[in-house]
């Protein structure tokens, strides 16, 4: 497979999990991000570059069919994205311990920004901020973490072997 190809088919699918599965397995209004997630495997494997344009890209679908600012999720994932992909030559793990530590603190940032952008813009209708729900939701992630993360790096790791043998 390409790696464009397998680019936009995990965009694709984590943005449809997104809307169709999230929703259904919220627990207390908490649910999770699964295109963040995502972001953040993919940047740790493919660096800023590419970490930057899922959280973009993602985060474009996400403001598209929701009633929040546009660009928001957008400029919050996409800063995110980026930031995971600067663990790349930084982080060196075979577990997925420190991919999930990584999801987690990049949920409160993805949060905060989200936040502090809707604050900034004067948005009326953004949700209250309660640090609990920011919690949950990057505790929801990183359990999320330890299903995507081998699932990312089996793409990415084939999409190496495939491309060593050109």
């Amino acid at each position: 497979m390409h790696r464009r190809l397998a680019f936009f088919a995990l965009l694709i699918a984590s943005f449809l999990v997104q809307v169709t599965v999230a929703p259904e397995v919220s627990v207390g209004g908490v649910k999770p991000d699964v295109i963040l997630v995502v972001t953040v495997c993919l940047a740790i494997f493919e660096g800023p570059g590419r970490g930057a344009a899922m959280g973009f890209w993602g985060g474009f679908l996400e403001d598209m069919v929701s009633s929040a600012v546009m660009g928001v999720s957008s400029f919050s994932k996409a800063l995110a994205g980026y930031l995971a992909g600067e663990l790349k030559n930084r982080m060196v793990s075979s577990t997925v311990l420190l991919p999930c530590l990584a999801v987690f603190v990049l949920s409160v940032f993805n949060e905060l920004v989200k936040f502090l952008a809707w604050v900034a813009v004067g948005w009326e209708g953004r949700p209250a901020f309660r640090i609990t729900v920011i919690a949950g939701v990057a505790l929801y992630d990183s359990l999320l973490t330890l299903l995507a993360y081998p699932l990312v790096r089996r793409l990415v790791e084939h999409e190496e072997e495939v491309s060593l043998f050109k």
